[in-house]
């Protein structure tokens, strides 16, 4: 019996290492901004504990590019309700052509503390040429765009896609499993010294 409880508690330790932290929904139409080496766009979010991020996408599209285009996909710091210093970043690959769909990052481990950040996708190559729809059904509060020059700045009623997932729950809440853990093995113990005594 012990055995199967603790299975089951393994089972609910494993399962609880993954929740989205960011979940906009798809965008419902194609109206939006154009997505190139000289747009891009960044959204800001905010944290109550520390998570790990696991994953980051974004819904947009190369189907413009005149080849495969890279992109940088971030994480910063907000200073003064901008993007500022890169505190993670990674790049992805998308082929001439590809259509609106969420794209982007997986098996991250990008530790973040309670706060507020930025989530920027930056495209980094000349081949990349896209959209990114600003119509999701759940915004976040922030997004912005920048001009050509690269200055960051709102554009109404614009609102991306964007997901970001966490891939360990907070260490307050894996604590009290691990006591509660604890606490059965030592039933258990208690239990298995009192049916041999008896």
């Amino acid at each position: 019996m012990m055995k199967k409880i603790l299975a089951m508690m393994l089972f609910y330790m494993a399962s609880s290492h993954a929740a989205l932290i960011v979940d906009t929904g798809t965008p419902t139409d194609t109206n939006g901004a154009d997505l190139y080496q000289y747009q891009y766009f960044a959204a800001q979010f905010n944290l109550d504990q520390s998570e790990t991020i696991s994953s980051i996408q974004g819904y947009f599209s190369n189907q413009w590019g005149s080849g495969t285009g890279t992109m940088d996909i971030a994480i910063t710091a907000d200073v003064a309700g901008k993007p500022s210093t890169n505190l993670f970043f990674s790049s992805i690959s998308l082929d001439a052509g590809q259509a609106l769909d969420w794209y982007g990052l997986s098996s991250l481990d990008w530790l973040l503390q309670a706060g507020t950040y930025w989530v920027t996708f930056i495209p980094t190559s000349v081949d990349f040429y896209g959209l990114v729809p600003g119509s999701a059904p759940l915004p976040l509060e922030h997004y912005l765009l920048t001009d050509f020059s690269g200055n960051w700045g709102q554009w109404s009623n614009f609102a991306a896609g964007i997901r970001i997932e966490s891939g360990v729950t907070s260490v307050p809440e894996s604590t009290m499993l691990m006591l509660f853990i604890s606490g059965l093995l030592g039933l258990s113990a208690v239990r298995s010294r009192a049916s041999r005594s008896a």
